[in-house]
C-alpha cells in the first residue's frame, strides 16, 4: 500500500520542514500547522515524544536480537548475522550471549 501524500507533509512538516503549496492550499492544514507549532512549544509534549522515541528505539534493538538469536539457531555465520542486523560483530555477539528476554 502506498502511503497517502498529506500523510507523507504532515510527517515532513512535524520535522520542522515547510510542506509543498499544494498541501498548504487544502483546507486544514492551517489547523495542522497549528497544532504542530503549539506542539513544539509544550514541555510536557516534548517528554512524552522523548519517552515513546526511547521506547522505540528499545524495541527495535529487543527486534534485532531475535533476529539475530533466530540467525544462530538456523546456523547461520555471525558475519551474515552482523550484515543483517547492521551492527558490530562485538554488539551482536553480547547478544548471542544474553539470556532471553
Amino acid at each position: 500500500m502506498k502511503p497517502k501524500p498529506e500523510g507523507i507533509a504532515y510527517a515532513h512538516h512535524t520535522q520542522g520542514n515547510r510542506p509543498g503549496d499544494w498541501l498548504i492550499s487544502r483546507a486544514g492544514f492551517p489547523i495542522i500547522e497549528a497544532a504542530v507549532n503549539e506542539a513544539k512549544k509544550s514541555r510536557e509534549w516534548r517528554k512524552e515524544y522523548m519517552t515513546l522515541m526511547m521506547r522505540d528505539e528499545e524495541m527495535v534493538e529487543k527486534g534485532l536480537k531475535r533476529v539475530a538469536r533466530n540467525m544462530m539457531h538456523a546456523g547461520e555465520p555471525i558475519e551474515r548475522i552482523v550484515l543483517f542486523t547492521g551492527e558490530d560483530e562485538d554488539t551482536v555477539q553480547e547478544w548471542l550471549e544474553e539470556d532471553d528476554d
